[in-house]
Protein backbone atom coordinates (compact mmCIF):
# COMPACT_ATOMS: atom_id res chain seq x y z
CA UNK A 1 0.00 0.00 0.00
CA UNK A 2 2.62 1.94 0.88
CA UNK A 3 4.52 1.80 -2.84
CA UNK A 4 1.25 2.22 -4.34
CA UNK A 5 0.72 5.68 -2.37
CA UNK A 6 4.27 6.79 -2.30
CA UNK A 7 3.95 5.74 -6.20
CA UNK A 8 1.29 8.72 -7.04
CA UNK A 9 3.69 11.61 -5.42
CA UNK A 10 5.07 12.60 -9.06
CA UNK A 11 1.84 12.47 -11.46
CA UNK A 12 0.41 14.40 -8.29
CA UNK A 13 3.19 17.34 -8.23
CA UNK A 14 2.70 17.39 -12.37
CA UNK A 15 -1.25 18.15 -11.63
CA UNK A 16 -0.04 21.02 -9.15
CA UNK A 17 2.23 22.36 -11.91
CA UNK A 18 -0.41 22.62 -14.25
CA UNK A 19 -3.10 24.49 -11.60
CA UNK A 20 -0.14 26.81 -11.19
CA UNK A 21 0.04 27.29 -15.15
CA UNK A 22 -3.48 27.77 -15.70
CA UNK A 23 -5.04 29.81 -13.33
CA UNK A 24 -2.23 32.42 -12.77
CA UNK A 25 -1.91 35.34 -14.83
CA UNK A 26 1.70 34.86 -16.79
CA UNK A 27 3.34 37.53 -15.13
CA UNK A 28 3.17 35.52 -11.53
CA UNK A 29 4.00 31.74 -13.51
CA UNK A 30 6.91 31.98 -11.94
CA UNK A 31 6.52 32.44 -8.28
CA UNK A 32 3.21 29.86 -8.89
CA UNK A 33 5.43 27.29 -10.14
CA UNK A 34 8.07 27.94 -7.46
CA UNK A 35 6.06 27.70 -4.71
CA UNK A 36 4.58 24.37 -5.92
CA UNK A 37 8.11 23.40 -6.50
CA UNK A 38 8.96 24.47 -2.96
CA UNK A 39 5.15 23.38 -1.48
CA UNK A 40 5.82 19.64 -2.37
CA UNK A 41 9.94 19.50 -0.63
CA UNK A 42 8.62 21.52 2.86
CA UNK A 43 5.74 19.25 3.82
CA UNK A 44 8.18 16.07 2.90
CA UNK A 45 10.51 18.12 5.53
CA UNK A 46 7.94 18.45 8.21
CA UNK A 47 6.29 14.76 7.64
CA UNK A 48 10.04 13.62 8.64
CA UNK A 49 10.46 16.00 11.90
CA UNK A 50 6.79 14.80 12.88
CA UNK A 51 8.02 11.46 12.29
CA UNK A 52 11.01 11.76 14.43
CA UNK A 53 9.19 13.57 17.09
CA UNK A 54 6.74 10.33 17.33
CA UNK A 55 9.69 8.39 17.30
CA UNK A 56 11.24 10.21 20.35
CA UNK A 57 8.29 10.82 22.00
CA UNK A 58 7.38 6.78 21.69
CA UNK A 59 10.18 6.05 23.63
CA UNK A 60 12.65 4.31 20.93
CA UNK A 61 12.86 2.29 17.79
CA UNK A 62 10.57 -0.17 18.61
CA UNK A 63 8.48 -1.78 15.60
CA UNK A 64 5.34 -0.02 17.39
CA UNK A 65 6.93 3.10 17.77
CA UNK A 66 7.60 2.92 14.05
CA UNK A 67 4.14 1.88 13.22
CA UNK A 68 2.86 4.96 15.16
CA UNK A 69 5.03 7.44 13.80
CA UNK A 70 4.76 6.47 10.08
CA UNK A 71 1.27 7.01 10.93
CA UNK A 72 1.91 10.74 10.67
CA UNK A 73 2.09 10.88 6.65
CA UNK A 74 -1.78 9.19 6.51
CA UNK A 75 -2.88 12.61 7.86
CA UNK A 76 -0.56 14.95 5.79
CA UNK A 77 -2.64 12.37 2.64
CA UNK A 78 -5.56 13.10 4.08
CA UNK A 79 -5.70 16.68 3.92
CA UNK A 80 -3.48 16.38 0.62
CA UNK A 81 -6.44 14.52 -1.35
CA UNK A 82 -8.89 16.83 0.39
CA UNK A 83 -7.33 19.64 -1.57
CA UNK A 84 -6.97 17.64 -4.65
CA UNK A 85 -10.47 16.76 -5.08
CA UNK A 86 -11.60 20.25 -3.89
CA UNK A 87 -9.40 22.18 -6.29
CA UNK A 88 -10.18 19.63 -8.96
CA UNK A 89 -13.59 20.74 -8.40
CA UNK A 90 -13.04 24.38 -8.73
CA UNK A 91 -10.91 24.16 -11.20
CA UNK A 92 -14.15 22.36 -12.77
CA UNK A 93 -16.30 25.10 -12.34
CA UNK A 94 -13.51 27.87 -13.77
CA UNK A 95 -13.13 25.90 -16.92
CA UNK A 96 -17.07 25.48 -17.47
CA UNK A 97 -17.65 28.73 -17.17
CA UNK A 98 -15.24 29.74 -19.56
CA UNK A 99 -16.59 26.97 -21.96
CA UNK A 100 -14.15 24.41 -21.30
CA UNK A 101 -15.71 21.10 -20.98
CA UNK A 102 -13.64 18.39 -18.76
CA UNK A 103 -14.78 14.91 -19.41
CA UNK A 104 -14.90 13.05 -16.45
CA UNK A 105 -12.10 10.31 -16.22
CA UNK A 106 -14.95 7.50 -16.08
CA UNK A 107 -16.27 8.62 -19.53
CA UNK A 108 -12.56 8.66 -21.01
CA UNK A 109 -12.19 4.89 -19.10
CA UNK A 110 -15.69 3.72 -20.84
CA UNK A 111 -14.81 4.98 -24.13
CA UNK A 112 -11.15 3.87 -24.66
CA UNK A 113 -12.92 0.24 -23.87
CA UNK A 114 -15.66 0.32 -26.05
CA UNK A 115 -13.55 1.51 -28.47
CA UNK A 116 -13.30 -1.08 -31.83
CA UNK A 117 -16.35 -2.46 -30.48
CA UNK A 118 -19.25 -2.47 -32.49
Amino acid sequence: MLVLVLSLGAPGSMIGFDYARTFNPEHRQGSAVGLVNMSGFLVTLIVALAIGVVLDAAGGYTPEAFRLAWSVQYMVWVVAGFGVWSTRQRARRELAAEGTVVTPVREVIARRRNRGRP
